[in-house]
């Protein structure tokens, strides 16, 4: 019987693929913009922090040979376009994050796939 992928996976891939996944997480928690927060902190601070905590992810994957492929390169580049094109420092009433979230999947795809 052969073993999972997990148990073949050399420890310092694991930890750089299980961070990117947890800020992939607080990424999309952030773009939820109707969330309050008890401490004040604004839509443009939480997003902006989360998408540096990601893109610092991005580039311990980068650090792995297999991830530097344009199926995740183009995506990791098109998230921090798309988090720019957005008004966080307006009113959230009008936010639109559905093109960062479908940026966001396609990249978590990518990174998935290169692992299987």
């Amino acid at each position: 019987m052969e073993e999972p992928t997990e148990n073949k996976m050399p420890p310092n891939l694991r930890r750089d693929v299980e961070r990117f996944s947890l800020f992939l997480t607080r990424l999309r928690n952030a773009l939820d913009v109707n969330q309050n927060y008890p401490d004040g902190e604004n839509s443009y601070i939480r997003v902006h922090s989360a998408l540096e905590m990601v893109s610092e992810s991005i580039r311990d994957l980068f650090k792995h040979q297999q991830f530097k492929t344009n199926a995740v390169i183009l995506p990791s580049l098109q998230l921090v376009q798309s988090v720019k094109e957005l008004k966080l420092d307006h009113s959230n009433a009008d936010i639109d994050c559905a093109r960062v979230l479908a940026v966001v999947d396609q990249l978590e795809t990518a990174v998935l796939s290169t692992l299987l």
